[in-house]
């Protein structure tokens, strides 16, 4: 309806016009936008295999913090073999996160999961994490030819920020404890 804007009703006829307006201006709708982004911290764990799957959110809370919420695991467009993991954590453990946990599988081998966050890059190309639009593979669109100085020092300082990894064995939740 606030793609329409306006419309005009036909009631016994005589006709109406009606004005489909947001009940927030712009401004009100960013600075609501900023202050949900400040009260929550979420991660989303990225190349899991479907057998790794169940045991993921242990290693994530012992490494990150407190889990919150656990989101459904969403399809990886890469592999399909392959799920995504959102979880939302309590904002306290921001100051946690790490780019990359290292698991040791119940078969032996040694998994990397690699977790993104609100301040990971992110391509709006191919919707993919770890990369820009402007460092995209991807074909298709063109990129932004006016990138603003304010989006690459943000680029700048998620790239600069490092943080550090985690190893750690891959056991079910009984067995951690």
């Amino acid at each position: 309806m606030l793609r329409k804007k306006s419309d005009a009703i036909d009631l016994a006829g005589t006709t109406y016009r009606t004005d489909f307006k947001p009940w927030l201006t712009k401004a009100e709708i960013r600075d609501w936008r900023q202050l949900i982004d400040q009260s929550t911290f979420w991660v989303v764990a990225v190349g899991i295999p479907l057998d790794e799957m169940p045991f993921i959110h242990v290693h994530v809370e012992k490494v990150v913090g407190k889990i919150v919420k656990q989101h459904e695991p969403e399809g990886d467009d890469t592999d399909p073999k392959l799920v995504k993991l959102r979880f939302d954590i309590d904002p306290a453990y921001k100051t946690n996160m790490k780019d990359k946990i290292m698991v040791q599988t119940l078969q032996g081998d040694v998994l990397e999961i690699r977790l993104a966050s609100a301040d990971s890059e992110w391509s709006k190309r191919c919707r993919t994490f770890f990369h820009t639009e402007s460092t995209c593979r991807r074909a298709g669109r063109r990129p932004d030819q006016g990138t603003s100085s304010s989006n690459q020092v943000q680029s700048t300082a998620r790239r600069n920020q490092q943080h550090q990894g985690y190893n750690g064995p891959l056991a079910a939740p009984e067995a951690s404890a």
